[in-house]
């Protein structure tokens, strides 16, 4: 599998789990494969390299992927009316295909996948931020979002 394949199964995590396919934005998109690449073993592990940026570990390479996997029809891309940036989910045929990769799964990356998922998922904004800052400090020392970055 290549990272395209990754992020599919990451962005399929609901759909895979029986529940509607749910969009989501960059910034949980990318603290996700970002927890994936730190958490994983094998090919999960390093997927992308991150370095610290505005709002935590960043990649260009992610919005490169996405953009392969709405090109293919894997995925697609919303508009948010107001924002700048867009929201991403599976396409019927990104289900399909993710379907067929998780079978080659096993426990431990659909563990990782499923995690990194959930963690992202569960947390607003902000506290989504500090919960990685504070367990990945390196990657809060360029942020922008005041009372986000861990104390000295």
């Amino acid at each position: 599998m290549d990272r395209a394949d990754w992020l599919l199964l990451f962005l399929t995590t609901p759909a895979r789990r029986g529940d509607r396919p749910k969009s989501i934005e960059p910034l949980r998109i990318m603290k996700g494969l970002f927890l994936m690449s730190q958490r994983g073993k094998g090919e999960i592990k390093d997927l992308y390299t991150f370095r610290p940026y505005d709002y935590g570990p960043f990649t260009t390479d992610i919005y490169a992927d996405l953009d392969r996997l709405v090109t293919a029809g894997l995925a697609v891309q919303e508009t948010v009316v107001g924002r700048s940036w867009r929201m991403y989910r599976p396409s019927l045929d990104g289900d399909s295909r993710a379907e067929s990769l998780a079978g080659g799964l096993d426990p431990s990356e659909r563990a990782t996948i499923d995690e990194a998922y959930d963690f992202v998922a569960s947390r607003g904004f902000l506290v989504l931020l500090r919960d990685i800052y504070a367990e990945y400090p390196d990657y809060a020392i360029n942020t922008v979002v005041q009372g986000a970055a861990p104390k000295q």
